[in-house]
């Protein structure tokens, strides 16, 4: 058995943890076995994890407790644990935390990249050493896409694209019954027009652009609604604005949640207008949901998986407008059968891509 470290800002239902847990889920248990490092909150279904075999370690980050606090976390783990590999998801933290995994691991690092930017200000200036951490520090470099890899580790840098895939079939089988029923539950019309979005409520996902969108769809569309899916820090200041625009009354926060094909199969269209992203996992995912996208033209291009349903739009003043027309101008859906063509054609559709991850772990290890 190939025993794998994870190490994940939060394991929860952002893109990150569910790039590693579609994987995870296709994957032999009886050959490789993930525990975690997080920094985030218990969420329901790490007990699922945990009755699998999994342990899932609660770390305290460098920034609440220090970094003599964190490297102790760090030590304990690898003292009472037993690793192949150590996987690190931090962003573009990823080399440092390499490089804080080799005073206490001798087994092998692969450093993975999910970002196009680093949000940090102060840290911007510092990418040069986390670039060299990361390259001189591991032992394989991951990424969700060539944009990432380039940004966290450095052009002519040696990487593997991972695709963020995801099970196609989960997104193709939702029950229309549980559909309508939802649509009662948050007080939909039959007849309404539904945009959707899926993320975190924080800086890079750009909520505050969205809702200057959905204003003046607000005004021109009367059977337009916003279902926003998701937690996080923003979440009520983007509430207030809503109010202090007046178009709260079609606007539906709904928090959040863990069945995400539901969601989508109320959408008529999906919109991401993100400020930077690395390649979205919920990008890959509306299209296996078989919506029409509308996305930054930041996001890494490569999340289009041909299927001729994802528009790049700027997300500047002037194409407030454009983004209005785009999102309401009506789609037809693919078949399934080319749903899953094009998936698969693409690298997005999880067992068709899982063994891209188990052969990266069972080549290192050799």
């Amino acid at each position: 058995m190939i025993k794998i470290l994870q190490i994940v800002p939060t394991l929860g239902y952002g893109g990150v943890a569910q790039f590693l847990l579609n994987y995870y889920k296709q994957m032999d248990k009886n050959e490789i076995r993930f525990d975690f490092i997080t920094h985030g909150s218990v969420e329901a279904f790490h007990q699922e994890l945990i009755d699998g075999g999994s342990q899932i370690f609660y770390f305290k980050s460098i920034g609440k407790e220090g970094l003599k606090y964190y490297l102790k976390q760090l030590k304990d783990v690898f003292e009472n644990n037993t690793y192949d590999i150590v996987h690190t998801h931090d962003g573009h933290l990823v080399g440092l935390t390499a490089f804080f995994c080799r005073r206490y691991f001798k087994g092998k690092i692969i450093c993975h990249a999910h970002t196009t930017l680093c949000v940090n200000p102060k840290h911007r200036y510092f990418m040069p050493v986390f670039r060299w951490l990361a390259r001189h520090n591991s032992d394989k470099l991951l990424g969700c896409g060539v944009l990432a890899c380039r940004y966290i580790f450095g052009k002519g840098s040696q990487f593997k694209v991972i695709h963020n895939a995801v099970d196609v079939d989960r997104f193709q089988q939702v029950h229309k019954e549980d559909a309508l029923a939802l649509r009662e539950q948050l007080g939909i019309p039959k007849n309404a027009f539904i945009i959707g979005h899926v993320g975190l409520f924080s800086p890079p996902k750009n909520h505050f652009f969205l809702i200057r969108i959905f204003e003046k769809i607000y005004h021109l569309h009367k059977n337009a609604h916003l279902v926003l899916v998701g937690g996080g820090e923003l979440q009520e200041d983007v509430k207030q604005e809503c109010k202090k625009m007046g178009i709260e009354k079609r606007i539906h926060f709904v928090g959040k949640q863990s069945n995400i094909p539901l969601y989508m199969y109320i959408f008529n269209v999906f919109a991401l207008p993100s400020r930077w992203e690395g390649l979205p996992v919920v990008g890959v995912e509306a299209q296996a949901a078989g919506l029409h996208c509308v996305m930054a033209e930041a996001i890494d291009h490569d999340v289009d998986a041909g299927l001729g349903m994802v528009d790049f739009l700027p997300t500047t003043d002037e194409a407030l407008d454009k983004w209005q027309t785009t999102l309401m101008k009506g789609y037809a859906s693919p078949c399934r059968k080319d749903i899953d063509i094009a998936m698969n054609a693409a690298g997005y559709e999880i067992r068709g891509s899982v063994n891209s991850l188990v052969n990266v772990y069972k080549d290192i290890v050799k």
